[in-house]
């Protein structure tokens, strides 16, 4: 009968446990210098090796022959305890066996001597599952057992267990093992097994396995057709129903650049190899997590279990922490609402669609409102009336309206240029048509006076992207005018103002500023001037005392 990969290649000795190095040097030293505890808890993630390691230690106490704490495993009482026929060893399931009667039963049992070795070990395995009255009776024996008596307790949920019992046992807490870690056993085990295992397959099944050894294994005994076979990342995904890389980045990239077809059929695409919408989604939100590292990290490898190429493919990625925040909200949202969703595919389809829309869920408009355009272009009266005749009724009585400016509809030139609201401006008629802006009307495409246009500021950007990349993926676009040693950044990022208040991010922009010009400035952001819609003095002040606090006092913070 073809026994499983997980349970041929179970650790045997101590040196066999990988991953949990600090527990197993403890239970050595503790076996070599008979210090042993009348009671063990062990905890933690399945499939990392609790199981194992008490099976081990109940072999290692009564080992005929033991060698520096390990187990012979050439002994009766080894051999017997490896077939599960050794009476003084006992393992119990406390999720089948969680009543009062099953635990008086073996508090019982704990008054017999042992048959052929020194110790009775009671390995109860899913502790947490027993009723607070079997843990109401389990207290005194577990306190004060015989001295021929060990109690190995083993439970995934230590948080379900009472603060009685856990101070009474002595505690262990096994970690989830490495991608690294369960890729080389994986490595390992095929080579012995005759498997044509690839790397990029042991590190993809690693990553599956979620840090659980037994995980890693079963799956790959999944992949295993035959001894011999080659198994490659292609069949690992095929197998388990997964999703592969290059759909699930270029899904991302489509959405992320606005392309709601694309999407669509990246989702139909996807949804046809993995079958499956949860699983694909929780595959999107691993990636997300991967693109925000890529964001946010200078040396994201160290973090990530990816290709060179997927990690080239995230980090070029354009799409800001924001966004990329934004659209994880909604899809661990959607991955909730599937579970008792209709149509789980439909959750996800919608998720991406509120991502793609605005705010509201309306489409955004491609132009701003007509009216707008049209009350910033209108010519003054003045000049629309010296080429058409007026009507007879104005000629009669003028209205004190007549120096306000024309609707659109009545204008016989829409090229003309629009008033100045300086007072102290030239007449309309003077001044030459203004050339068209190379840049959005929303920021300056000139400095003020007194301030002059910074140069450098794309190599300072360039500069700022290997330090601190979220901060210069905020800056793209933006441009800066200096004041003498004041530099203050035009940027439309909504973001920017909060992050350049965070003085890391200050100190790093400053540090770019430095290694391209050698110079030191204080920075801040750039205010537009408010328009001068009224000659009053009074109201000139009013503005002034509800605007902000003014620029320079921003680096006041650091140099307190």
């Amino acid at each position: 009968m073809y026994q499983a990969l997980y349970r041929q290649w179970r650790p045997q000795t101590f040196a066999d446990v990988v991953g949990q190095e600090p527990i197993v040097a403890t239970l050595l030293n503790e076996v070599k210098g008979d210090r042993l505890s009348h009671a063990y808890l062990f905890t933690g993630p399945r499939g990392t090796g609790k199981t194992s390691c008490a099976k081990i230690l109940a072999k290692a106490v009564n080992c005929l022959s033991p060698r520096e704490g390990e187990p012979c495993n050439e002994c009766e009482i080894c051999r017997g305890i490896n077939a599960g026929r050794l009476l003084d060893v006992e393992e119990i399931d406390a999720a089948s066996n969680n009543g009062v009667e099953q635990v008086r039963a073996l508090r019982e049992e704990t008054r017999f001597t042992p048959v052929a070795g020194r110790y009775r070990v009671y390995i109860i395995d899913e502790v947490h599952m027993l009723s607070g009255a079997a843990f109401n009776a389990l207290l005194k024996t577990l306190e004060e057992p015989p001295a021929h008596v060990i109690f190995i307790l083993a439970t995934t949920e230590v948080h379900a267990l009472p603060a009685t019992v856990l101070s009474r046992c002595q505690r262990f807490d096994f970690h989830r093992l490495s991608d690294e870690v369960i890729a080389a056993r994986l490595l390992f085990v095929a080579k012995r097994e005759s498997i044509e295992l690839e790397e990029e397959a042991a590190r993809l099944l690693a990553r599956l396995a979620d840090g659980g050894m037994r995980d890693a294994l079963s799956l790959l005994d999944r992949c295993v057709d035959a001894p011999g076979e080659r198994v490659d990342c292609r069949r690992v995904e095929k197998l388990v129903g997964l999703a592969g890389a290059d759909g699930l980045l270029a899904l991302l990239a489509a959405v992320f650049a606005g392309k709601a077809d694309e999407a669509l059929r990246a989702v139909e695409a996807l949804y046809q190899t993995a079958g499956d919408a949860r699983r694909l989604c929780d595959q999107l939100l691993e990636q997300l997590r991967g693109v925000l590292i890529c964001t946010m990290v200078p040396d994201p490898q160290t973090l990530l279990s990816a290709s060179p190429d997927d990690l080239r493919r995230m980090m070029n990625m354009a799409a800001a922490p924001g966004e990329v925040l934004r659209l994880t909200r909604m899809l661990a949202a959607a991955r909730d609402e599937m579970r008792t969703a209709a149509a789980p595919r439909l959750e996800l389809e919608m998720a991406l669609l509120r991502f793609l829309l605005p705010e509201g869920g309306a489409p955004q408009p491609t132009a701003p409102p007509p009216e707008q355009p049209q009350a910033k272009q209108a010519p003054p009266l003045g000049r629309a009336e010296a080429k058409q005749e007026p009507p007879p009724k104005r000629e009669a009585a003028p209205s004190p309206q007549a120096e306000q400016p024309a609707p659109e509809q009545e204008r016989d030139d829409p090229g003309e240029p629009p008033p100045f609201d300086d007072a102290d401006a030239p007449p309309p008629e003077d001044l030459p048509a203004p050339p068209q802006p190379e840049r959005p009307a929303e920021r300056p495409v000139a400095a003020r006076p007194g301030e002059t246009p910074f140069e450098a500021w794309d190599a300072v950007l360039n500069a700022l992207g290997g330090a601190n990349r979220m901060m210069a993926s905020v800056l793209k676009n933006s441009v800066a005018f200096c004041r003498g040693d004041l530099l203050l950044i035009d940027c439309a990022h909504p973001q920017f103002s909060d992050l350049l208040r965070q003085q890391q991010n200050r100190t790093a922009l400053r540090d770019a500023i430095t290694a391209v010009t050698g110079k030191t400035y204080r920075l801040g952001p750039y205010q537009k001037a408010a328009p001068a819609e009224a000659a009053d003095p009074l109201e000139a002040f009013m503005r002034h005392l509800n605007g902000r606090v003014p620029i320079e006092n921003l680096d006041a913070e650091d140099e307190a």
